[in-house]
Parts: structure tokens; C-alpha cells; sequence
């Protein structure tokens, strides 16, 4: 469904097409806030990205990829064993060694440690919809049409004092996202 589809839905909901921005607004907002709910899998992308000097066992690679929100694994290119993510407290063991076959997240530089050098890692990564008017692509939005409306429509009415459709619409919205969250479980994690 694409952003005017959703934008029609919501003013058939709240009947105040004069509540345009808010309405636009709410969509944006939902579309991210439903996506970021959970870790779905039909948020999965997978990249690669290369080591600025492959001969060196660690790296600072920018994460410079579009759309990302979070790692779900880190590969060194070639091997199956994923990388072990840590924090800044943990870089040492308990005997007082670096830790090697490790990654970091420090702002927007991804740190890696492996045993030698290594040209390229495989990332898999969670990416966020486009939640803009031009070029909207949400597969929660195809799917569930109805959540994603309801919610906009719902917050939109929480201004306009509209207690019995504003009602209706949460209601809609809460078995919709039930509805999501039982069709997209998984029993196995990917």
C-alpha cells in the first residue's frame, strides 16, 4: 500500500482530512515505530563490507550502510563462525589477553579484532523502511494496512479529543498487531 493509500485510510478513520500534516506525520512515525517493534526477518539485508587495510588483524570500518538500524551478525568474509559482539569493559579477559574474533560498535565506526588479516566481512543487519512520501516501501504496510492506519488514526484523534473513534481505532491497531506478530513468529531464530 503505498503513502496516499495509508493517508486516505487515516482520514476515513478520523474523518479530519483538515488534520493533513498530523496525519502524514503519524504515518511516518508508525511505519518506523512497528518496524522497530521487534527483529523481523523480513527486515533482514545482508552486505559486505571491506577492511581499509586487509593485512591488519583489526579494523575501524564506517558503517556507511543505508538504511541501518542494527546488526544481527558480523562474518569474517569466507568462514561460518560469527564474530562475538562486545562492549568497551569486556575487550579483556578475565586473565588480563585482549580478546580476539570480536567486534565493537563505537558511534558510527564498526571495530573488528580477528586473529589475522582478513579483506572483507559479511554483515547481516536489520534496515529500516522508507517511511518518506516519495518512494514509501514498508512491507508491514502492504501486509497490514489496517495497523498502520488505525495507529495514525489513533494518534491524530488523541489531539482532536475524539474519545470513541480514537477507541475503536487503538482497538483495531492492538488486534492488528497481534494478528502481525502471530503470522511473523519465528520458532528458529535465522
Amino acid at each position: 500500500m503505498n503513502f496516499t493509500e495509508l493517508l486516505d485510510e487515516v482520514f476515513i478513520w478520523t474523518k479530519r482530512p483538515d488534520l493533513d500534516a498530523a496525519s502524514r506525520s503519524a504515518i511516518r512515525r508508525n511505519t518506523l515505530k512497528y518496524h522497530r517493534r521487534e527483529k523481523w526477518f523480513k527486515d533482514l539485508a545482508a552486505t559486505t563490507l571491506l577492511n581499509p587495510d586487509p593485512s591488519s588483524p583489526t579494523a575501524i570500518i564506517p558503517i556507511t550502510i543505508p538504511r541501518f538500524r542494527q546488526f544481527a551478525s558480523i562474518r569474517i568474509s569466507g568462514f561460518s563462525k560469527p564474530l562475538s559482539p562486545m562492549v568497551v569493559d569486556d575487550l579483556l579477559d578475565k586473565d588480563g589477553y585482549a580478546r580476539s574474533d570480536i567486534f565493537l560498535i563505537a558511534g558510527t565506526n564498526l571495530n573488528i579484532k580477528w586473529g589475522a588479516g582478513f579483506p572483507s566481512i559479511d554483515v547481516v543487519y536489520y534496515q529500516d523502511p522508507i517511511a518518506v512520501e516519495a518512494g514509501y516501501d514498508s512491507w508491514i504496510a502492504n501486509e497490514y494496512p489496517d495497523l498502520i492506519a488505525c495507529a495514525a488514526a489513533a494518534e491524530v484523534l488523541a489531539f482532536d479529543n475524539e474519545s470513541e473513534i480514537y477507541k475503536a481505532a487503538k482497538m483495531t491497531e492492538v488486534e492488528q498487531y497481534h494478528i502481525l506478530l502471530s503470522n511473523n513468529l519465528e520458532v528458529e531464530a535465522r
